[in-house]
């Protein structure tokens, strides 16, 4: 049974490390398993199905938040960091509140997953990056296989909202601190 544990700790949830937890999402998976065999005295007929019920919300809430916790969109990025930033101090200083920015709680063993990306999608960041990185992955497919022709133009507007995001980083990074 060990070595089944640790080749499940190796193969499950080989997801994009962008929220560095892959494997300890692994970690945590053949914790539960081996917590469940336990339980029902290695029988794998009802271990399974619980083990199911009980991890795959797990690894479902890894692969959104690996994919739609950061935007694609550099001036999208940089406005989530400012008001996660902001969040984060009306947090600290008004806990019963505010809540906390959900990309802060992960990690944390008092949180499950699935818990953050509740919290994510409440306070809309899930949704508005996977339509904004959908839309950004479907565009560059586009023009990868041809199917339009040019590159987008960059306008003075794009050139003057990286500048202000830039400033913008720089002011939530010094907030934050």
């Amino acid at each position: 049974m060990d070595l089944l544990i640790n080749i499940i700790s190796f193969i499950l949830v080989p997801i994009n490390c962008s929220i560095g937890m892959g494997m300890n999402t692994a970690l945590r998976d053949a914790q539960k398993f081996n917590e469940l065999l336990d339980k029902f005295d290695d029988d794998l007929e009802k271990v399974l199905p619980q083990y199911s019920t009980d991890r795959v919300p797990e690894g479902n809430a890894l692969s959104d938040l690996a994919l739609h916790t950061y935007c694609f969109d550099s001036s999208v990025s940089v406005k989530t960091l400012i008001k996660g930033a902001i969040r984060t101090k009306l947090h600290k200083m008004f806990p019963s509140f505010i809540q906390d920015q959900a990309g802060n709680l992960i990690g944390r063993v008092e949180y499950t997953l699935a818990e953050i990306y509740q919290m994510a999608m409440e306070q809309g960041i899930i949704s508005k990056h996977r339509e904004i990185n959908n839309r950004i992955r479907q565009d560059f497919f586009e023009r990868q296989t041809g199917m339009i022709k040019g590159n987008p133009k960059s306008t003075p507007l794009m050139k003057y909202a990286m500048i202000v995001g830039l400033i913008a980083s720089g002011i939530a990074l010094f907030i934050n601190k």
